[in-house]
C-alpha cells in the first residue's frame, strides 16, 4: 500500500560509518527529484509509486563519500526470503554453495525487476542479481552450484575498471560511487559479471 511521503528521517539498522552487513540486501533507490522541479509534489509521487511496487518500508538516507546523493533505502534482511546469514558467511568466504539456490535466484530476479528505477544495490543485493542473471542467460533459470571467485570493487569517478580491487562489505557511503565485479564459477564455466547502478553486463571467460 502506497505511503505519503513526510520528509522525516528513519535510521537504518546500521550506522552511517559501518560496513553494510552482508545478511542484509540493501536497495538504494536515487530521489531523482533532487535539486529540480516542485520537490514537495514530485519527491511525494515518486516516493509513493516505488512505495508500492516494492511493498517495503522506505527510510529516507543519502550515499555519497563528498556530497549528499539523496536517496530511500529498502533493507531485506536475506534470513527472511530464505537465505541463511551462515550461508551468506560462506558464500563469501569462497565456498562452493549448492543449497538455497533457488532462494537467491527468486531474490535476484525481484531485485532485477527494480531496475526500472535509478538505484545502488550493496554488494549481497548486487550478489542476487548476478546469481539470477547467469542463472537466466545461461542455464535455463536454475543451476546446481555456485563459487564466488572473487568480489571487487571500481570506483565509477574513473574510466580504468581495470583498477577494481577486492573488498569487503562498504559503508554506505561509497555505494553511490561503486562498481560491484564478481566473479563467479557455475557448472563448471566462469562468469563475470559488472553491476553498475542499474545496469548490468555478464560475460563468459
Amino acid at each position: 500500500m502506497a505511503g505519503v511521503y513526510g520528509g522525516g528521517w528513519m535510521m537504518p539498522s546500521f550506522r552511517w560509518d559501518e560496513p553494510i552487513p552482508d545478511e542484509i540486501a540493501c536497495v538504494y533507490f536515487i530521489d531523482t527529484t533532487y535539486d529540480g522541479g516542485d520537490p514537495s509534489n514530485e519527491k511525494a509521487l515518486l516516493y509513493d509509486r516505488i512505495l508500492s511496487e516494492i511493498g517495503l518500508p522506505l527510510e529516507e538516507d543519502t550515499i555519497a563519500p563528498d556530497a549528499d546523493l539523496p536517496t530511500w533505502l529498502a533493507e531485506i534482511n536475506l534470513a527472511t526470503v530464505g537465505i541463511p546469514a551462515a550461508l551468506v558467511s560462506l558464500f563469501f568466504l569462497g565456498e562452493r554453495i549448492e543449497k538455497n539456490l533457488d532462494a537467491w535466484i527468486r531474490l535476484g530476479r525481484r531485485l532485477k525487476g527494480l531496475m526500472k528505477w535509478n538505484l545502488f544495490l550493496s554488494r549481497s543485493a548486487g550478489l542476487a542479481v548476478a546469481i539470477d542473471s547467469i542463472a537466466t542467460e545461461y542455464f535455463d533459470g536454475e543451476i546446481d552450484d555456485v563459487l564466488l571467485v572473487s568480489y571487487k570493487r571500481a570506483d565509477r569517478r574513473f574510466e580504468n575498471f581495470r583498477d577494481a580491487r577486492e573488498e569487503g562489505p562498504l559503508p554506505r557511503e561509497y555505494l553511490g560511487i561503486s562498481i560491484h565485479v564478481y566473479e563467479l564459477r557455475c557448472g563448471g564455466r566462469n562468469f563475470r559479471v559488472t553491476i553498475d547502478a542499474n545496469n548490468v553486463l555478464v560475460d563468459e571467460y
